[in-house]
């Protein structure tokens, strides 16, 4: 097949390239240097006499003699060059010849010999001069200290490319040219027949060969299969290292059809330069392609890991699970996770992973499993999660509370929001929820609820003679006189609350004025009530400390005495003219 090459700058002509020669640069007009230079009594050229001895110590003693003369060493540079360009018989093991070689190449370096330069560039092209890569990757090192022109390497790989195509590959898989002769040289190789070391290293790097656009990068990896073994995971990540949805479908069509591993396969997209609602969206559709709740959670737990901290992507394919899964698998596991989500992010927008999971409980065409699902969910970590969108959470919770007509449809509303009473930050919230509809529901069934969850707010701690307990009162006192009172339901909890509710030593006056008002000036009020006097009536003699210290209080409260009093009502009437007694 024929491959789309970008066009890069050309960076060296093949008339102006001049392949390395070290006699010729020889040549070349020395630095000033004392020839006459000596070092511990020895002259230059008497220490690079020692570079033939047969002893290794002896040749590194040499060396590093040399190395302190520095510039000086000069006169010997032709015994150092002919170590550099000489193996030495078979005296000594490869690791040490080319230990020697090198030392003797970074010496002609420090004793500024002009034709270093051209006998790096031949160490470079030489395929024999050194046994190992990592020492080659040592001389590109040296290349870029000494500053050789790109153009020049690049000439020099595209010559060894003719010469030594073996050569050129292994310094191209090395990664370590400087990186417009790296380009060059890769695209060089990519263009000519290349054999399986090649083509393994362009699978590895086709994200960052930028001369090359994706189409043809995902051509040349379904090509590449053969070479790279029948392995489909190889294959599949080299289209990941593309990253583009061109190549995501390809990485598909090669690995299996269905299951997990197609999920797999898109989620290594994700560290790509493909859009993470993209990977979202494809996820999704593996997920509500796939059965079993084990197997579903696994696909979402990948998709959770994709996006990372993209808390609104998750929070909206959860959302598309809940919404539109085939199964109720799809949309418990959908709202289990979003809520799980929300517990271990603290910074994601709560109102908005907690929409579909409330209208799960509105929808009359939900599921059983998924309602349980939703209720198991919230009720585990109800304060927590509620803490994140109190607002919009206990708005919710609260409208929950209004179409219930029996404990049973009740318990949902409860449950969430009982627990949220024990905080002082949440439970004013809650009441004053309540508070606002309440007058709308004075004769349903739901107010029962409604006042058992405010009048909680008498066991909170913090909320002594608060507003909020002051609007519970109230709200306490307007049930009791409701036709729509369920004593059986509300009584415990009027028993266990009311009594701080309706006492000036917990409350305000406004508060337990509140909780009178109803049944002592209702119009038609019956011939017995449904509950004791002696305990209802017990509150109105209390004299706490603070009401005789705060004058205001004490009017009101007085003067609420007296119009009970005024009323003459036989029931009421004698407690009230008792406790006006006690304030005089």
């Amino acid at each position: 097949m024929l491959f789309a090459i970008l066009t890069l700058p050309a960076t060296l002509s093949a008339q102006s390239y001049s392949p390395p020669d070290p006699d010729a640069a020889a040549g070349e007009p020395l630095p000033e240097y004392n020839p006459e230079a000596e070092l511990r009594g020895k002259t230059a050229i008497e220490h690079a006499e020692e570079l033939a001895d047969p002893a290794l110590m002896r040749r590194r003693m040499a060396l590093q003699a040399l190395f302190d003369m520095g510039i000086d060493a000069l006169p010997a540079r032709d015994m150092v060059r002919f170590t550099v360009q000489h193996d030495g018989g078979d005296a000594f093991q490869e690791g040490q010849l080319d230990e020697l070689k090198l030392s003797a190449l970074s010496l002609m370096y420090a004793m500024q010999a002009p034709e270093t330069e051209d006998l790096l560039r031949s160490a470079i092209m030489d395929p024999d001069f050194v046994t190992r890569d990592r020492l080659y990757s040592s001389l590109l090192d040296a290349a870029k200290q000494i500053q050789i022109e790109p153009a020049t390497l690049t000439g020099d790989m595209k010559a060894l490319l003719d010469s030594n195509p073996d050569h050129a590959v292994r310094l191209m898989m090395l990664n370590n040219l400087p990186d417009p002769v790296q380009v060059a040289l890769e695209q060089a190789v990519f263009e000519a027949p290349h054999g399986e070391h090649a083509t393994r290293h362009f699978l590895d790097r086709l994200g960052d060969m930028t001369f090359l656009d994706d189409e043809t990068r995902i051509a040349y990896v379904l090509d590449s299969q053969e070479v790279a073994g029948g392995d489909p995971e190889a294959i599949r990540d080299a289209l990941a290292t593309i990253g583009t949805e061109a190549a995501l479908d390809a990485a598909l069509a090669i690995g299996p059809p269905e299951g997990l591993s197609r999920a797999q396969i898109i989620a290594e997209f994700a560290d790509g330069p493909l859009f993470r609602d993209t990977v979202m969206e494809r996820l999704v559709d593996e997920a509500q392609a796939t059965e079993g709740d084990r197997e579903i959670g696994l696909v979402v737990a990948m998709l959770e890991r994709a996006l990372r901290d993209e808390d609104a992507l998750f929070a909206r394919a959860m959302t598309e699970l809940i919404e539109d899964g085939p199964t109720d698998a799809h949309q418990s596991v959908g709202i289990t996770r979003q809520v799980l989500y929300l517990r271990r992010n603290s910074d994601a927008d709560a109102a908005v992973a907690l929409r579909p999971v409330f209208e799960v409980f509105k929808e009359d065409a939900a599921s059983r499993e998924a309602k349980i699902a939703a209720y198991d969910s919230l009720s585990r970590s109800v304060t927590q999660v509620a803490a994140m969108a109190p607002d919009y959470f206990i708005a919710e919770s609260v409208a929950l509370i209004w179409p219930a007509q029996t404990p049973s449809e009740a318990e949902l509303s409860m449950a969430l929001l009982r627990p949220l009473m024990r905080s002082d930050e949440l439970a004013p919230k809650v009441v004053t929820a309540i508070a606002d509809d309440f007058e709308d529901h004075l004769t349903d069934w739901s107010i029962n609820p409604a006042t058992a969850i405010a009048v909680a707010s008498g066991s909170t701690r913090g909320l002594e003679r608060s507003l909020t307990r002051e609007a519970a009162a109230i709200m306490m006192g307007k049930v009791i006189e409701s036709p729509a009172i369920d004593f059986e339901y509300l009584g415990s909890h009027l028993a266990r609350n009311g009594p701080a509710l309706a006492s000036l030593e917990q409350n305000t006056v406004a508060g337990v004025i509140g909780t009178y008002v109803p049944t002592i000036f209702a119009e038609d009020k019956p011939e017995s009530y449904a509950f004791a006097m002696e305990p209802y009536l017990r509150p109105m003699l209390e004299r706490p400390r603070w009401l005789q210290q705060d004058a205001e209080a004490q009017a009101e409260w007085l003067a609420f005495l007296q119009r009970v009093v005024d009323l003459d009502d036989p029931d009421f009437s004698p407690s009230a003219r008792q406790a006006l007694e006690g304030f005089q």
